[in-house]
Protein backbone atom coordinates (compact mmCIF):
# COMPACT_ATOMS: atom_id res chain seq x y z
CA UNK A 1 0.00 0.00 0.00
CA UNK A 2 1.38 3.70 -0.61
CA UNK A 3 1.64 6.14 1.87
CA UNK A 4 -0.88 8.11 1.91
CA UNK A 5 -0.85 11.99 0.76
CA UNK A 6 0.29 14.49 3.94
CA UNK A 7 1.05 11.33 6.06
CA UNK A 8 4.22 11.70 7.82
CA UNK A 9 6.69 8.80 8.19
CA UNK A 10 6.21 9.31 12.11
CA UNK A 11 2.35 8.21 11.95
CA UNK A 12 1.27 11.94 11.94
CA UNK A 13 -0.81 13.77 9.55
CA UNK A 14 -1.14 17.66 9.34
CA UNK A 15 -3.83 19.63 9.03
CA UNK A 16 -5.06 19.90 5.27
CA UNK A 17 -4.33 23.67 3.88
CA UNK A 18 -5.75 24.83 0.63
CA UNK A 19 -4.09 25.03 -2.17
CA UNK A 20 -2.90 27.57 -3.83
CA UNK A 21 -0.87 28.27 -7.12
CA UNK A 22 2.78 28.68 -5.95
CA UNK A 23 2.10 27.54 -1.86
CA UNK A 24 4.97 26.16 -0.89
CA UNK A 25 5.22 23.28 1.18
CA UNK A 26 6.78 23.01 4.03
CA UNK A 27 7.37 20.43 6.41
CA UNK A 28 7.54 20.74 10.50
CA UNK A 29 10.44 18.94 12.26
CA UNK A 30 10.06 16.72 15.17
CA UNK A 31 10.57 19.70 17.59
CA UNK A 32 7.79 21.78 15.66
CA UNK A 33 5.17 18.84 15.78
CA UNK A 34 6.36 18.17 19.53
CA UNK A 35 5.38 21.94 20.19
CA UNK A 36 2.29 21.95 18.65
CA UNK A 37 1.05 18.72 20.65
CA UNK A 38 2.08 20.03 23.66
CA UNK A 39 0.10 23.67 22.70
CA UNK A 40 -3.07 21.70 22.30
CA UNK A 41 -2.57 19.34 25.60
CA UNK A 42 -4.41 21.66 28.44
CA UNK A 43 -3.34 19.25 31.01
CA UNK A 44 0.37 20.06 30.44
CA UNK A 45 -0.24 23.57 29.44
CA UNK A 46 -1.86 23.40 32.97
CA UNK A 47 1.54 21.57 34.23
CA UNK A 48 3.61 24.10 32.98
CA UNK A 49 1.86 27.04 34.34
CA UNK A 50 2.54 25.48 37.90
CA UNK A 51 5.96 25.33 37.18
CA UNK A 52 6.05 28.71 35.98
CA UNK A 53 4.10 29.99 38.69
CA UNK A 54 6.67 28.62 41.41
CA UNK A 55 9.87 29.32 39.27
CA UNK A 56 8.80 33.03 39.11
CA UNK A 57 8.26 32.79 42.48
CA UNK A 58 11.41 31.92 43.66
CA UNK A 59 13.01 34.09 41.36
CA UNK A 60 11.28 37.74 42.36
CA UNK A 61 11.34 36.51 46.04
CA UNK A 62 13.05 39.57 47.11
CA UNK A 63 11.24 41.72 45.21
CA UNK A 64 8.05 40.39 46.76
CA UNK A 65 9.63 40.23 50.25
CA UNK A 66 10.42 43.90 49.97
CA UNK A 67 6.91 44.77 48.96
CA UNK A 68 5.74 43.30 51.66
CA UNK A 69 7.78 44.53 54.10
CA UNK A 70 9.53 40.88 55.68
CA UNK A 71 12.13 38.42 55.54
CA UNK A 72 12.02 35.03 56.26
CA UNK A 73 14.67 34.85 59.27
CA UNK A 74 13.53 38.10 61.40
CA UNK A 75 11.70 37.27 64.93
CA UNK A 76 8.09 39.08 65.16
CA UNK A 77 7.40 38.63 68.85
CA UNK A 78 4.52 40.66 68.37
CA UNK A 79 2.95 38.55 66.54
CA UNK A 80 2.83 36.08 68.64
CA UNK A 81 1.18 34.98 72.24
CA UNK A 82 3.16 33.86 75.50
CA UNK A 83 2.26 30.66 74.59
CA UNK A 84 3.95 30.82 70.80
CA UNK A 85 0.33 31.07 69.09
CA UNK A 86 0.36 33.56 66.06
CA UNK A 87 -2.36 36.39 67.00
CA UNK A 88 -5.04 37.00 64.60
CA UNK A 89 -7.41 34.29 62.40
CA UNK A 90 -5.94 32.00 60.21
CA UNK A 91 -2.34 31.42 61.67
CA UNK A 92 -2.16 35.41 62.22
CA UNK A 93 -2.90 36.00 58.70
CA UNK A 94 -2.81 40.29 58.78
CA UNK A 95 -2.11 43.42 56.56
CA UNK A 96 1.85 43.19 57.50
CA UNK A 97 1.77 39.08 57.02
CA UNK A 98 -0.65 37.45 54.14
CA UNK A 99 0.10 34.36 54.46
CA UNK A 100 0.85 34.37 58.32
CA UNK A 101 3.19 33.83 60.66
CA UNK A 102 4.79 31.15 62.63
CA UNK A 103 4.37 29.64 65.70
CA UNK A 104 6.95 30.26 68.73
CA UNK A 105 9.28 32.59 66.65
CA UNK A 106 6.23 34.83 64.42
CA UNK A 107 8.44 34.61 61.43
CA UNK A 108 6.48 35.40 58.29
CA UNK A 109 4.97 32.42 56.58
CA UNK A 110 5.13 33.64 53.26
CA UNK A 111 8.47 35.19 53.27
CA UNK A 112 9.66 31.32 54.77
CA UNK A 113 7.79 29.17 52.00
CA UNK A 114 9.26 31.84 48.70
CA UNK A 115 12.95 31.14 50.34
CA UNK A 116 11.89 26.91 50.70
CA UNK A 117 10.28 26.87 47.24
CA UNK A 118 14.02 28.27 46.34
CA UNK A 119 15.81 26.40 48.59
CA UNK A 120 14.01 23.04 47.02
CA UNK A 121 14.19 23.85 43.31
CA UNK A 122 18.02 24.78 43.55
CA UNK A 123 18.87 21.79 44.99
CA UNK A 124 16.92 19.39 42.83
CA UNK A 125 17.68 21.13 39.46
CA UNK A 126 21.03 20.78 39.94
CA UNK A 127 20.75 17.53 41.38
CA UNK A 128 19.27 16.51 38.00
CA UNK A 129 21.33 18.57 36.22
CA UNK A 130 24.24 16.40 37.57
CA UNK A 131 22.45 13.04 37.37
CA UNK A 132 21.32 13.53 34.01
CA UNK A 133 25.20 14.80 32.92
CA UNK A 134 26.79 11.60 34.88
CA UNK A 135 24.02 9.65 33.10
CA UNK A 136 24.51 10.44 29.90
CA UNK A 137 28.46 10.39 29.66
CA UNK A 138 28.28 7.18 31.27
CA UNK A 139 25.26 5.34 29.34
CA UNK A 140 26.88 6.95 25.53
CA UNK A 141 30.15 5.50 25.99
CA UNK A 142 28.44 1.83 27.83
CA UNK A 143 26.42 1.43 24.62
CA UNK A 144 28.76 2.55 22.27
CA UNK A 145 31.84 1.00 22.80
CA UNK A 146 30.81 -2.46 24.65
CA UNK A 147 33.32 -4.48 25.45
CA UNK A 148 34.99 -4.16 29.28
CA UNK A 149 33.56 -0.16 29.27
CA UNK A 150 29.89 -1.50 29.03
CA UNK A 151 30.70 -4.77 31.53
CA UNK A 152 32.27 -2.25 33.97
CA UNK A 153 29.49 0.87 33.86
CA UNK A 154 26.92 -1.95 34.19
CA UNK A 155 28.40 -3.74 37.16
CA UNK A 156 28.79 -0.28 39.01
CA UNK A 157 24.98 0.57 38.11
CA UNK A 158 23.86 -2.57 39.69
CA UNK A 159 25.76 -2.34 42.80
CA UNK A 160 24.15 1.21 43.16
CA UNK A 161 21.00 0.13 42.53
CA UNK A 162 21.15 -2.44 44.81
CA UNK A 163 21.78 -0.27 47.66
CA UNK A 164 18.43 0.73 49.85
CA UNK A 165 19.11 4.51 48.59
CA UNK A 166 16.66 6.17 51.44
CA UNK A 167 18.34 4.79 53.46
CA UNK A 168 21.30 5.29 52.66
CA UNK A 169 20.77 9.32 51.46
CA UNK A 170 19.53 9.20 55.79
CA UNK A 171 22.90 7.42 56.53
CA UNK A 172 25.65 9.95 54.58
CA UNK A 173 24.24 13.05 54.39
CA UNK A 174 25.24 13.42 58.62
CA UNK A 175 28.08 11.49 57.79
CA UNK A 176 29.38 13.98 55.38
CA UNK A 177 28.65 16.91 57.19
CA UNK A 178 30.56 15.42 60.29
CA UNK A 179 33.46 14.68 58.26
CA UNK A 180 33.40 18.88 57.44
CA UNK A 181 32.92 19.85 60.39
CA UNK A 182 36.15 17.99 61.46
CA UNK A 183 37.73 20.17 58.82
CA UNK A 184 36.67 23.48 60.37
CA UNK A 185 33.57 23.79 57.56
CA UNK A 186 29.85 24.78 59.00
CA UNK A 187 28.13 22.04 57.07
CA UNK A 188 25.01 23.43 58.49
CA UNK A 189 25.45 26.95 56.13
CA UNK A 190 22.61 26.87 52.97
CA UNK A 191 25.46 26.18 50.74
CA UNK A 192 27.25 23.82 52.41
CA UNK A 193 24.38 21.52 53.22
CA UNK A 194 22.89 22.11 49.65
CA UNK A 195 26.49 20.76 48.31
CA UNK A 196 25.99 17.73 50.78
CA UNK A 197 22.98 17.34 49.39
CA UNK A 198 23.29 17.37 45.41
CA UNK A 199 26.18 15.36 46.22
CA UNK A 200 24.13 12.25 47.62
CA UNK A 201 20.71 12.77 45.39
CA UNK A 202 22.92 12.60 41.96
CA UNK A 203 25.32 9.83 43.29
CA UNK A 204 22.15 7.55 43.39
CA UNK A 205 20.30 8.78 40.69
CA UNK A 206 23.02 8.76 37.72
CA UNK A 207 22.24 4.90 37.59
CA UNK A 208 19.00 4.93 36.69
CA UNK A 209 19.87 7.27 33.70
CA UNK A 210 22.63 5.32 32.43
CA UNK A 211 20.27 2.39 31.82
CA UNK A 212 17.98 4.59 29.74
CA UNK A 213 20.50 6.05 28.01
CA UNK A 214 22.66 2.90 27.48
CA UNK A 215 19.42 1.08 26.30
CA UNK A 216 18.49 4.12 23.33
CA UNK A 217 22.37 3.96 22.36
CA UNK A 218 22.15 0.14 21.77
CA UNK A 219 19.45 0.78 19.01
CA UNK A 220 20.87 3.84 17.73
CA UNK A 221 24.02 2.43 16.77
CA UNK A 222 22.53 -0.58 14.41
CA UNK A 223 20.37 2.09 12.94
CA UNK A 224 20.76 2.54 8.92
CA UNK A 225 21.63 6.52 9.79
CA UNK A 226 24.77 5.35 11.87
CA UNK A 227 25.59 2.12 9.35
CA UNK A 228 25.94 4.81 6.49
CA UNK A 229 28.43 7.21 8.13
CA UNK A 230 30.61 4.47 9.06
CA UNK A 231 30.44 3.38 5.58
CA UNK A 232 31.71 6.96 3.92
CA UNK A 233 34.37 6.76 6.37
CA UNK A 234 32.70 9.02 9.35
CA UNK A 235 35.05 9.02 12.61
CA UNK A 236 33.75 7.95 15.74
CA UNK A 237 33.61 11.53 17.48
CA UNK A 238 31.32 12.51 14.14
CA UNK A 239 28.45 9.56 15.01
CA UNK A 240 28.33 10.23 18.58
CA UNK A 241 27.97 14.26 18.26
CA UNK A 242 26.34 14.34 15.18
CA UNK A 243 24.37 11.18 14.58
CA UNK A 244 23.50 9.98 18.31
CA UNK A 245 23.56 12.38 20.34
CA UNK A 246 21.01 14.23 18.53
CA UNK A 247 18.57 11.64 19.01
CA UNK A 248 18.82 11.40 22.38
CA UNK A 249 17.83 14.72 23.59
CA UNK A 250 14.33 14.21 23.68
CA UNK A 251 14.39 11.33 26.19
CA UNK A 252 16.79 13.27 28.16
CA UNK A 253 14.71 16.32 28.47
CA UNK A 254 11.62 14.12 28.93
CA UNK A 255 13.49 12.37 31.63
CA UNK A 256 15.12 15.33 33.64
CA UNK A 257 11.29 16.71 33.53
CA UNK A 258 10.27 13.56 35.55
CA UNK A 259 12.79 13.46 38.17
CA UNK A 260 13.05 16.79 39.26
CA UNK A 261 9.84 16.36 41.22
CA UNK A 262 11.41 13.12 42.96
CA UNK A 263 14.15 15.38 43.54
CA UNK A 264 12.14 17.86 45.29
CA UNK A 265 10.05 15.42 47.32
CA UNK A 266 13.98 13.51 48.20
CA UNK A 267 15.12 17.01 49.47
CA UNK A 268 12.06 17.39 51.58
CA UNK A 269 11.93 14.18 53.37
CA UNK A 270 15.67 14.32 53.97
CA UNK A 271 14.80 17.95 55.85
CA UNK A 272 11.43 16.21 57.41
CA UNK A 273 13.48 13.51 58.86
CA UNK A 274 16.15 15.91 60.11
CA UNK A 275 19.23 14.81 57.66
CA UNK A 276 18.80 17.99 54.92
CA UNK A 277 18.40 21.66 55.91
CA UNK A 278 18.32 22.94 59.21
CA UNK A 279 16.52 25.78 60.59
CA UNK A 280 17.31 28.95 60.21
CA UNK A 281 17.53 27.78 56.72
CA UNK A 282 14.13 27.55 55.26
CA UNK A 283 13.18 24.56 52.94
CA UNK A 284 9.92 23.02 52.67
CA UNK A 285 10.43 19.86 54.62
CA UNK A 286 12.27 21.95 57.13
CA UNK A 287 9.01 24.24 57.54
CA UNK A 288 6.52 20.99 57.65
CA UNK A 289 9.10 19.26 60.06
CA UNK A 290 8.44 22.28 62.55
CA UNK A 291 4.54 22.34 61.62
CA UNK A 292 3.59 18.73 62.50
CA UNK A 293 3.92 20.15 66.41
CA UNK A 294 1.33 22.95 65.34
CA UNK A 295 -0.80 20.80 63.34
CA UNK A 296 -3.41 20.60 65.93
CA UNK A 297 -3.66 24.15 66.63
CA UNK A 298 -2.70 25.89 63.91
CA UNK A 299 -3.21 23.28 61.17
CA UNK A 300 -2.86 26.47 58.39
CA UNK A 301 0.66 26.23 59.06
CA UNK A 302 0.94 23.01 58.11
CA UNK A 303 -1.52 23.07 55.28
CA UNK A 304 0.37 25.70 53.47
CA UNK A 305 3.55 24.51 52.87
CA UNK A 306 1.92 20.78 52.46
CA UNK A 307 -0.25 22.57 49.61
CA UNK A 308 2.89 24.11 48.13
CA UNK A 309 5.20 21.13 48.11
CA UNK A 310 1.54 19.13 46.48
CA UNK A 311 1.78 21.61 43.34
CA UNK A 312 5.03 22.10 42.64
CA UNK A 313 5.61 18.64 42.90
CA UNK A 314 1.98 17.93 40.50
CA UNK A 315 3.15 20.70 37.96
CA UNK A 316 6.34 19.41 36.95
CA UNK A 317 4.62 15.70 37.13
CA UNK A 318 1.87 17.03 34.43
CA UNK A 319 4.25 18.79 32.35
CA UNK A 320 6.96 15.63 32.30
CA UNK A 321 3.46 13.70 30.88
CA UNK A 322 2.51 15.85 28.46
CA UNK A 323 6.09 16.50 27.34
CA UNK A 324 6.70 12.93 26.77
CA UNK A 325 3.41 12.12 24.52
CA UNK A 326 4.84 15.07 23.39
CA UNK A 327 7.43 13.76 21.46
CA UNK A 328 6.26 9.99 21.30
CA UNK A 329 5.89 9.73 17.22
CA UNK A 330 3.94 7.25 17.92
CA UNK A 331 1.09 9.83 20.01
CA UNK A 332 -1.58 10.30 17.67
CA UNK A 333 -2.35 13.56 19.57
Amino acid sequence: MTQSVGETELGHTPEMVPQESGAEIRGRSLWQIALRRLRRDKAAMFGVGLVLFFVLLALLRPLLDLIAGVDPFTFDASSVTSAGLPIGPIGGISAHHWLGVEPSTGRDLMARLLYGVATSLIVSVVSAIVAVGVGVVTGIAAGYFGGWVDSLISRIVDVLLGFPQLLFLIALTPLIANRLNSFGIDSTSPFWRGLILVMVISVFGWPYFTRVIRGQVLSLREREFVDAARTVGASGGHILFRQILPNLWAPIIVFTSLIIPVYITVEASLAYLGVGFVTPTASLGVILQDAVSWSTVVPSYFFLPGLVLFLIVLGFNIFGDGLRDALDPRSSH
